[in-house]
């Protein structure tokens, strides 16, 4: 255990080169234009759409400091789990392929729950476009059933355990646009996770309710799926076999990944947990 931690510690020491990754990773960088391309747009048209609100003098909490914090620690989250240094770590270690997870799933999304860039977005965008909102009618309305809480838990909750199935996981790591679809499958998930949670639980009483069960019942899943990672008698996924980092074997490396999963996870959701309680505890006073 003493190596586990010690490793854990070592994780964001050590550059290596991503092999995967081709000419698109230097040492610790990982420069895939599916990744850093969009990420730069959507800073661009969100600085783009502060200063069109702005100058409208809209009073909107989407332009608030705690929005604006959001937006901005979700993106540098992003930018360390996708750019600098976990993506390329993540080719020869399943446990830097974990904390990217972890970081998407239980850190970058709730921080853009927090933040609800779309508004800000939208303004930002020449109203030529705008017009076509109409357009998009049928997609809002997914939207709006994908948003039901019980809906967003299930969804996030399947895509989690499906893209850990170690067949869909090893697609993965052979193939970039496979490992960036996984990505994006968590990232969206959990956005729309944490955003359905985050309304159940600004409406009172029951939605309140809703919001704590089904974060605890994402904190038991996932760590059940971190427990399983961690004592599973055999490596689930050989395609780390004889290329992992850290100074770890591969079935080390993925007790280290199952740990990451099992245990900051699950402070992650217990705290969000407690904080929807804390809100449906004073809601009665402010009525």
């Amino acid at each position: 255990m003493r190596r586990l931690i010690f490793a854990g510690v070592l994780a964001g020491l050590a550059p290596r080169l991503a092999r995967a990754h081709g000419s698109e990773a230097h040492g610790w960088w990982s420069f895939d234009p599916w990744v850093w391309i969009p990420l730069a747009v959507a800073v661009t048209l969100y600085l783009r759409g502060l200063v069109v609100l702005r100058r409208k003098g809209v009073p909107m909490s989407v332009t608030r400091p705690p929005a604006l914090a959001g937006f901005a620690g979700g993106c540098a989250t992003l930018f360390a789990a996708l750019i600098w240094p976990l993506d390329a770590l993540g080719e020869t270690s399943f446990a830097a392929h974990m904390a990217q997870h972890m970081l998407l799933i239980a850190v970058a999304a709730p921080l853009l729950a927090i933040a609800r860039p779309a508004p800000v977005l939208l303004a930002a965008l020449p109203a030529r476009v705008r017009r076509f909102n109409g357009a998009l009618g049928p997609l809002y309305g997914l939207l709006r059933v994908l948003a039901r809480p019980r809906v967003a838990f299930a969804v996030h909750g399947v895509l989690v355990w499906l893209w850990h199935a170690p067949l869909l996981f090893e697609l993965a790591l052979r193939w970039r646009w496979v490992h960036v679809l996984e990505h994006a499958a968590f990232l969206g998930s959990a956005v729309l996770f944490w955003s359905a949670m985050q309304r159940a639980a600004r409406s009172g009483g029951e939605g309140c309710g809703t919001a704590v069960l089904l974060t605890l019942g994402t904190l038991m899943h996932t760590g059940l799926l971190g427990a399983l990672l961690t004592f599973s008698p055999r490596l689930l996924y050989p395609e780390y076999e004889g290329r992992t980092a850290l100074g770890l074997s591969a079935i080390e490396d993925q007790q280290l990944a199952g740990l990451l999963m099992w245990i900051p996870g699950s402070m992650v959701y217990l705290a969000a947990g407690l904080c929807f309680v804390a809100v449906w505890l004073r809601k009665p006073a402010m009525h």
